[in-house]
């Protein structure tokens, strides 16, 4: 089940980057084909680009509007001065609450499915800068804010905002489906309360697009945002010439629709200011602040996010109730689902519906999901924390942390060469793979596909998947990919200098070499004669590979076959060697073994880009995720023809990626928490 509350997490965070994403490329689309259509088109097919643009502007809109009202307090002198007198009198008589995470906390739903917090101090965010790859999201950031609008943040905002922002997801009402109209919201903290009524007053003026009504005392804006204008009524002349316009963005992006108004819903009481998209969950979150329903600030859970979100470099903290929030996810899905044409829709509701599958009794176990993220010296660090209501039956399988540094897991690592593209480690893949087997056969087709493949295993090998292949897999392991210049990937190209490695510790030898011996002997009966199981002493190391007859594979003419992993006329796809008493070391091809016996040149656990990567994570743990993303681009780069490299796009992608160091991540787990690092090393701003 924590896989799937993990991919839930990484989804939501997701979908929200995705859905603003793709409003400002719509809103990019939109602009373009507005011009396009001025230049290019007839009356008619200017009224259909205009109509069409006036239905994906709804963000575009919103922007402007707040930009033109925020932009009219701030350049009145006459406001400003009245601000400060209203400002000097109410310090005096009604003190600003602080605005802390606690304080906004109180003032949501206990049983809100989400909650979020986001640090918008300046300076936290402005150091991000210092990293190449934020330098350039920024840079990407600004060119996409409308061009209409004249937006300041230290003049229009910072002036009167706190240094935190609010955000929740209401609970249903009901049975109703929940949409992202009925159910977000966002809290801002003011401490200039006297500002906020200077911009309510410059909103209140539009008569024809506001509505105020009251409720439990409060004060609701309803505001239709609706700003786009394009004159239509004035001849154009005719164009020079007719270019065919090249569309950046998918054709699908092109033909999202909007069903929904361009409505804000705003509220305001002592100390905040409330936005939503609809006024049903502000009256949900005035309820709470009222105390007509139990707010979420005494969870024992959120409190400890609270915290740890008060801790320096953090700048996005998440609280989750995994019930309500799988249950909200998945209407939200399908709400989106509409906005969509039919065939986006079709594939993003078939790609996410099966979270239907998730049995919402299981996830009772989880009192809730905690995330953050945060900046370090070397880079950013996503944190999870899932707190347990009780232990599950898979999870008392699993093995739990080391209680003190292992020095078999220091020999895992010691084993693989500095080099290595990625690498995971962990213990125990007998049990791992019987609690992960427990668990999908709860789903009938996955149930079946597994009896399957079980059964086609013990029909070709004469072997049990689970008892054989698997079994006396029970202690620590490393599983690995490295740059080598032998071995099997040599078979599809000469230029593939990519190898993979699997270190194996058990403490049933005897089954581990029963598998290999039978392998073997099949192997040897199927191919009739053509494969040779041959044994080498490697530097005083006993090696067993297996090797084909090489054929004609004319890349290799004219080459050094030894050192394409190729023994006299054999090409070697497959090898091992028992490097310890109890570890066995497998790799794609005699070849790509012989660049790790009896030991690697240079051991990865002594490279700076590791330590790096990997000090910083909690130890004790259940194993490392190790990504070494220079290397892994040098390879990814090798296949790209060189014409696509010149691409412009392209060269702007691995200017981005390529100021990633290392990507590394871990898991670790005490008897009421269950814990997920991941942390990326970046790269400096590049003068």
């Amino acid at each position: 089940m924590r896989i799937f509350i993990k991919a839930g997490i990484t989804t939501a965070i997701g979908l929200l980057i995705c859905t603003s994403a793709a409003k400002a490329e719509e809103l990019k689309v939109a602009n373009q084909s507005q011009a396009s259509s001025v230049k290019l088109a007839s009356k008619n097919s200017r009224d259909k680009s205009i109509a069409k643009s006036s239905q994906t502007l709804a963000l575009n809109d919103a922007i402007i509007f707040l930009d033109k009202k925020l932009n009219l307090v701030a350049n009145n002198p006459k406001n400003t001065l009245q601000d400060r007198l209203r400002q000097s009198n109410q310090q005096q008589t009604n003190p600003i609450t602080s605005g802390s995470v606690k304080d906004i906390s109180s003032l949501f739903p206990a049983d809100a499915a989400l909650v979020a917090f986001i640090n918008i101090k300046p300076e936290n965010w402005e150091n991000l800068t210092r990293f190449h790859l934020f330098h350039m999201a920024k840079q990407t950031f600004l060119k996409f804010m409308p061009k209409e609008a004249n937006f300041n943040y230290a003049r229009d905002i910072q002036s009167w905002l706190g240094d935190e922002v609010g955000v929740v997801f209401m609970p249903k009402v009901g049975n109703n489906p929940v949409t992202m109209e009925s159910t977000f919201v966002m809290v801002f903290p003011v401490t200039n309360d006297m500002r906020v009524q200077s911009f309510l007053d410059e909103v209140t003026k539009d008569k024809e697009k506001v509505k105020i009504r009251e409720y439990q005392g409060v004060k609701i804006f309803e505001v239709k945002t609706n700003t786009s204008e394009i004159p239509v009524t004035k001849p154009l002349p005719a164009p020079k010439a007719a270019k065919p316009v090249t569309q950046p963005f998918p054709e699908a992006l092109e033909k999202l629709k909007s069903r929904r108004e361009n409505n804000l819903a705003i509220a305001t009481f002592p100390g905040y200011v409330v936005l939503g998209l609809d006024s049903k969950p502000l009256e949900q979150l005035i309820d709470t602040k009222n105390g007509s329903r139990a707010n979420i600030s005494a969870n024992p859970e959120l409190q400890l996010l609270t915290q740890q979100h008060q801790a320096p470099g953090v700048l996005f903290s998440m609280y989750q109730n995994p019930v309500a929030y799988i249950a909200l996810f998945k209407d939200l899905i399908k709400d989106i689902a509409k906005d969509l044409p039919p065939e986006s829709s079709g594939i993003l509701s078939s790609s996410f519906l099966n979270f239907e599958n998730i049995n919402l009794e299981q996830l009772k176990a989880y009192k809730s999901i905690n995330s953050s993220l945060r900046s370090q010296p070397e880079g950013m660090r996503f944190q999870v924390q899932t707190y347990l209501a009780k232990l599950t039956p898979e999870e008392k399988l699993k093995s739990a942390n080391k209680s003190s540094k292992n020095k078999r897991e220091e020999a895992i690592i010691a084993r693989m060469p500095a080099a290595t593209y990625s690498a995971i480690t962990g213990s125990n893949i007998n049990l791992y793979w019987q609690a992960l087997s427990r668990g999908l056969e709860t789903i009938p087709e996955v149930k079946k596909g597994l009896t399957g493949f079980r059964e086609f295993v013990k029909t070709t090998t004469s072997l049990d998947f689970d008892k054989d292949f698997i079994g006396w897999m029970d202690k620590e392991y490393g599983f690995f990919t490295f740059p080598t210049k032998g071995g099997l990937f040599k078979f599809f190209s000469p230029n593939a200098n990519f190898g993979i490695g699997f270190i194996i510790k058990t403490s049933n030898r005897s089954a581990a070499e029963n598998t290999l011996t039978k392998l073997e002997q099949l192997i040897k009966s199927v191919s009739k004669g053509e494969v040779i199981v041959n044994n080498t002493n490697m530097k005083g190391q006993n090696v067993t590979s297996w090797d084909v007859k090489a054929g004609d594979f004319s890349y290799m003419k004219g080459q050094n076959i030894t050192s394409l992993g190729v023994k006299a006329d054999n090409f070697s796809p497959f090898a091992y060697s028992w490097i310890e008493q109890d570890t066995l070391l497998v790799t794609t091809g005699f070849g790509a073994i012989s660049d790790l016996v009896p030991k690697p040149y240079v051991q990865l656990s002594d490279t700076y880009n590791f330590t790096t990567a990997t000090n910083s994570l909690p130890y004790p743990n259940k194993g490392y995720f190790y990504v070494n993303m220079g290397s892994s681009l040098s390879l990814i780069y090798s296949f790209i023809p060189q014409v696509y490299q010149q691409n412009e796009f392209v060269k702007v992608f691995k200017e981005a990626i390529g100021s990633i160091y290392s990507i590394s991540a871990t898991t670790s787990q005490t008897e009421e928490t269950q814990q997920a690092d991941m942390l990326m090393v970046l790269a400096p701003t590049r003068k």
